[in-house]
């Protein structure tokens, strides 16, 4: 069954990019190697939500919020978005082509269950969980009043999406580098992380699979591949919980936990379970009535690129709301400047972060190509349903991430070589003696 508006030439061109990015990301993957398959996940997924738009309508009609239906911005034409989901899926999917060739990478990327130490990733994990517990603050996770309003030291509020990241990102490798009963620290850990971003409130929650994607894809075996089905599961359930919570009077993981056990259809009934998939799909009218509503100016694009224009940005985001829930999506933003700048933003979006990804797995900082690779997949996400300066600021974490790891790496370097010049400089005594004796026996 078709979407009903969506005209004939439009899903006959949705059709045909699919095929077009399909064979782009399988290029992508010959040329750089199969584990570099998460680079192709932002083009593939986002033809892939296009594909479930038109031919699963059933799937995204109407999300509810509270007594708010969500169907009041599904009045856009549903072509337009659709237009700009095939421009950005091409997009996406051509960037990490220019990279270039790299067929000895499999050699180079060891498997990191034989690299990272399970004690050292849980404890980091820990500490970084606790910290963003700290900044949160922990009565607040646990009942407050505002639907987002926890956070309780304002000062550290922008490390938040770094330190999430981070303590995803380890308590995989905790998980996917342990074995047998070593796995049930790794395993509170991972249980910890997904009770305190249920208690956000917040649909961060559904960044967590794909951050055990990335894992998975380096950790190359069965449990790596168990750990993500158990990330998808807790993922969407926490999602969907968050998403219908959101009318509560109270809000944290108390209510939500109540909430869920006088209500548990919303996990057991397929139309209430499938909440987070409806609200990802729902990205494309999303776009589209971006476009229609227009209000997204040169000088908006100047400050959503600019990194310290933070008091700027406030007095004009919340005129870039479709309503108080729903922000633009950097794919409408845009679109709304042009359809060309849309492709660029996100071929220069993929191919910058495939070339650090490829160039940390290169020089052998592996472990940090992990973590690029996380904030790539957080950052597409922000992309489909957030405002474009959400998205660039992740993207300039990246870029200091890269520039700090190859800083640290060309001082330590440095120091390395200075130490050894040192041991080797000094003449050798022995030789200086032979010499004297060489030059007394001379006739």
């Amino acid at each position: 069954m078709i979407r009903e508006g969506v005209a004939l030439g439009t899903t006959t061109s949705t059709v045909l990019v699919a095929v077009l990015v399909s064979c782009l990301s399988l290029l992508a993957i010959k040329r750089l190697g199969r584990q570099s398959w998460p680079l192709i996940v932002p083009g593939t997924a986002t033809c892939l939500v296009a594909l479930i738009y038109v031919f699963w309508p059933s799937l995204s009609d109407v999300i509810q919020i509270g007594s708010l239906e969500e169907r009041v911005w599904f009045s856009a034409d549903p072509n337009s978005g659709l237009a700009i989901f095939a421009v950005a899926s091409v997009g996406l999917a051509s960037g990490p082509l220019v990279v270039g060739r790299q067929r000895t990478l499999a050699a180079v990327v060891p498997k990191l269950a034989d690299t990272i130490r399970p004690g050292f990733a849980l404890a980091a994990g820990s500490l970084l969980i606790a910290f963003y517990i700290y900044i949160r603050g922990f009565d607040l996770l646990l009942d407050r009043e505002n639907y987002l309003g926890a956070i309780n030291v304002s000062a550290f509020a922008p490390l938040i999406g770094p330190l999430l990241l981070g303590a995803m990102v380890f308590s995989g490798l905790a998980f996917c580098s342990a074995s047998g009963l070593r796995r049930l620290p790794a395993i509170a850990l991972i249980t910890v992380i997904v009770a305190v971003v249920t208690a956000t409130g917040s649909r961060s929650l559904g960044l967590y699979p794909l951050i055990l994607i990335t894992v998975a894809a380096v950790m190359r075996g069965r449990v790596g591949k168990i750990s993500l089905g158990i990330a998808v599961t807790l993922a969407f359930m926490g999602l969907n919980v968050a998403l219908a919570a959101r009318s509560l009077d109270r809000h944290g993981l108390l209510p939500y936990v109540d909430f869920l056990v006088s209500d548990p259809a919303i996990i057991t009934d397929w139309e209430r379970s499938t909440g987070a998939i409806r609200n990802i799909v729902s990205s494309v009218p999303l776009a589209g009535t971006v476009l229609e509503q227009g209000g997204f100016s040169l000088d908006n694009l100047r400050l959503s690129l600019d990194p310290f224009g933070a008091e700027a940005w406030s007095a004009v985001s919340d005129q870039l709301r479709i309503h108080a829930y729903v922000p633009y999506t950097a794919f409408g933003e845009l679109a709304l400047i042009s359809f060309p700048a849309l492709f660029l933003g996100c071929f220069l979006f993929t191919s910058g972060c495939a070339w650090i990804w490829k160039d940390l797995h290169t020089r052998g900082h592996h472990l940090w190509a992990i973590v690029a690779l996380a904030i790539l997949l957080l950052s597409y996400m922000q992309m489909l349903q957030y405002n474009l300066r959400s998205t660039t600021r992740l993207l300039y974490f990246i870029l200091l991430l890269y520039l700090g790891v190859r800083a640290f790496a060309l001082a330590s370097g440095s120091r390395s070589n200075s130490r050894t010049m040192r041991r080797s400089s000094p003449p050798d005594k022995l030789e200086a003696r032979l010499s004297v004796g060489r030059k007394r026996g001379a006739p």
